[in-house]
């Protein structure tokens, strides 16, 4: 749900300037660019992404920052060249990365094996952006619910660009979703017996590692992924 001070910087800002369009735009995979750049790096991005979208608006239009990665902005007409505008110009920036996994497995006889897998990767920059038209006041608490609640929930580590019109869910960008990272990366594999199923104990295989044992050979084998900043 949008915070009550949410609404009253809407109402504050937008009594002026009805009716038109409001917009959300929000950094997307913002944790998972925290946890490998730092937040030094975000906070760069951050302040580069308020010059961008400075540049797209004029004396009629309007931004604020209502959140540590969120702008709420006002437009007199459809916004959707603009904000196609926003998005391109904040994506065009890849940051080079080295992914990949390794493991290490031990038998029966207390042979140990190790495997790993090292690739080249980019990380992507994007963003979620809904826009809708409003009249007035009365229509700010619904339509800020659906603008803002769009935005929120489709973060995922996943998806970096999903912007859509709330009004009628239609996307700006049809079918234009990527991977914030783009690992690429062969399915891990035992070791000894180069299997590729295991009976994990613990853990999540797909983002951080595990521990378990090899369903063919029944070796031990341990597993994680790493992601760093390419030098």
């Amino acid at each position: 749900m949008v915070h009550t001070l949410k609404f009253d910087i809407i109402r504050h800002y937008l009594a002026p300037y009805y009716p038109g369009y409001i917009a959300v735009i929000d950094i997307a995979a913002l944790k998972i660019r925290n946890d490998l750049l730092g937040h030094l790096v975000v906070d760069r991005e951050i302040e580069e992404l308020e010059e961008i979208i400075n540049q797209y608006i004029d004396r009629r239009e309007f931004s604020i920052r209502v959140g540590g990665d969120e702008w709420l902005l006002f437009f007199p007409n459809n916004p959707e060249k603009q904000l196609q505008s926003i998005t391109n110009q904040y994506s065009k920036k890849q940051i080079k990365l080295i992914v990949g996994w390794q493991c290490e497995a031990k038998d029966k006889s207390a042979t140990i094996k190790k495997a790993q897998e090292i690739r080249n990767s980019i990380l992507y920059r994007g963003l979620k952006i809904c826009y809708m038209p409003i009249k007035n006041n009365s229509e700010i608490k619904t339509k800020s619910e659906i603008i803002f609640d769009n935005v929120n929930y489709q973060l995922g580590y996943d998806v970096v660009n999903y912007p859509i019109s709330a009004i009628d869910l239609i996307e700006v960008h049809k079918n234009k979703t990527w991977q914030s990272v783009n690992l690429n990366l062969s399915k891990i594999y035992c070791p000894f017996c180069h299997h590729q199923e295991f009976n994990w104990k613990d853990g999540d295989t797909s983002l951080f590692g595990a521990y378990g044992n090899c369903n063919q050979c029944d070796a031990e084998v341990s597993f994680s992924n790493f992601c760093q900043l390419a030098e």
